[in-house]
């Protein structure tokens, strides 16, 4: 949020090194999902329902993010280009990239979710995998081996990991999710098979601490400017601080803190681009012109106003998956019954 905030709201120390954070996503994510689903999906679990599971988690705060921004540029342009606009909203609602269109970045509506059409992609090739007893560990392996060599000639040749355009934002996003992801996936795989205790109450305030500031140093400051720093933050540094932070005992006190900021974090995520444009809009950089020694207290109230109005989201939206998720399986038992009707019809016929 920081990283997308209008210029002169940023921190002076601020770099341009925030985007690898999507990087420390893809791997949580390749942890968590192999967590929660890697048994089930190897025994019980359809693919369908897993599809299923991920579109309803994924896809309601994210179609509203994308009708929010379209919302927003439509009452601050009016009609100037409404072919534009409802070009860039049918795709984005339909969560596919922009290729063709004039705008540099992969979905206009909300840049964002370039990432979550990976994560889409990548939960699908994982499932498909994992079902069809192709996800051994030597195959994760050699794909997180084949990706990080795309990467690192990339940046050799490129001085950054980041795609820095549209079509290489895409064609380099295969490397990026192909990694991190999967490197995620087997390091849940060695965290369960090591079997190692929990750290105690005061160890894991401290190694937690020790984490958040490795990964605001990296993202923060100068220190990843460079491609070699760079993949070895990617390689290296996040695989361990996404280990070191499964091992980590939460406090019974810290729970709910936890569990906030957790539900807050992927509408966040999301909605602070439309909310930037919401709340500052044209007035912004006048606003932070007539008072710059006030952009810090500006910036807070900004943030403020973004992240409470994320936390409602985040409630509204538990509430909405449940009646998706009931209407869904309402519809496979509908369907259900009407395919067993037209079988017993032919049989008898």
């Amino acid at each position: 949020m920081v990283h997308h905030a209008p210029a002169g709201l940023r921190a002076p120390f601020l770099r341009d090194n925030a985007y690898l954070a999507v990087d420390f996503f893809f791997g949580l994510s390749g942890f968590v999902i192999a967590m929660s689903y890697e048994n089930r999906l190897a025994s019980t679990l359809k693919i369908k329902d897993f599809i299923a599971a991920r579109i309803l988690r994924l896809y309601p705060i994210y179609g509203f993010s994308t009708l929010l921004a379209a919302a927003l540029i439509f009452v601050s342009r009016g009609l100037c280009h409404p072919r534009v606009l409802v070009h860039d909203m049918s795709l984005g609602l339909l969560f596919i990239p922009n290729l063709g269109g004039r705008s540099p970045e992969l979905f206009p509506l909300d840049k964002a979710a370039w990432s979550l059409f990976w994560e889409m992609l990548v939960n699908i090739a994982y499932a498909v995998l994992v079902r069809f007893r192709a996800a051994q560990s030597r195959i994760l392996v050699l794909t997180v081996a084949a990706s990080l060599t795309v990467l690192g000639w990339w940046g050799t040749h490129s001085g950054t990991v980041d795609g820095g355009s549209m079509h290489s934002t895409f064609n380099l996003g295969f490397a990026r999710v192909g990694y991190s992801f999967f490197a995620g996936v087997l390091i849940c795989r060695l965290y369960k098979r090591q079997g190692l205790p929990r750290m105690g109450v005061r160890t894991s305030v401290l190694i937690a601490a020790v984490v958040c500031g490795v990964f605001t140093a990296i993202l923060m400051t100068s220190f990843a400017n460079s491609a070699a720093v760079q993949m070895i933050t990617i390689s290296l540094i996040f695989p361990a601080l996404i280990y070191i932070g499964a091992c980590v005992h939460i406090p019974t006190g810290t729970i709910p803190v936890a569990s906030v900021l957790g539900e807050v974090s992927y509408p966040l995520y999301l909605l602070h681009l439309p909310l930037f444009g919401l709340l500052l809009g044209r007035r912004g950089a006048a606003l932070i012109a007539r008072y710059p020694h006030e952009h810090y207290l500006l910036f807070l109230l900004v943030a403020g106003c973004i992240i409470t109005f994320a936390w409602m989201v985040a409630k509204y939206d538990i509430a909405v998956r449940k009646r998706l998720a009931a209407l869904y399986y309402r519809l496979l038992d509908w369907f259900g019954s009407r395919l067993a009707n037209l079988r017993s019809v032919s049989q008898t016929g």
